[in-house]
């Protein structure tokens, strides 16, 4: 679950780092669809909340 995460923090940062020359616009550009994929890859595998935080079986419940 650290993908959806890092995605928002970059996202949140998008204009500094493109301005300190860290991303290109490209990039910039891109990550709405970047962060949209992966929520439907995520939701496609049908990964469980605890599988994702890589909790123990019977902890996820």
């Amino acid at each position: 679950m650290h993908e959806p995460h890092c995605f928002e923090e970059v996202d949140a940062h998008a204009g500094r780092f493109l301005a300190r020359g860290l991303l290109t616009a490209e990039r910039v550009l891109g990550l709405p669809e970047r962060i949209n994929e992966t929520c439907r890859r995520l939701h496609r595998e049908g990964a469980a909340p605890g599988r994702l935080l890589d909790l123990p079986e019977d902890q996820a419940a």
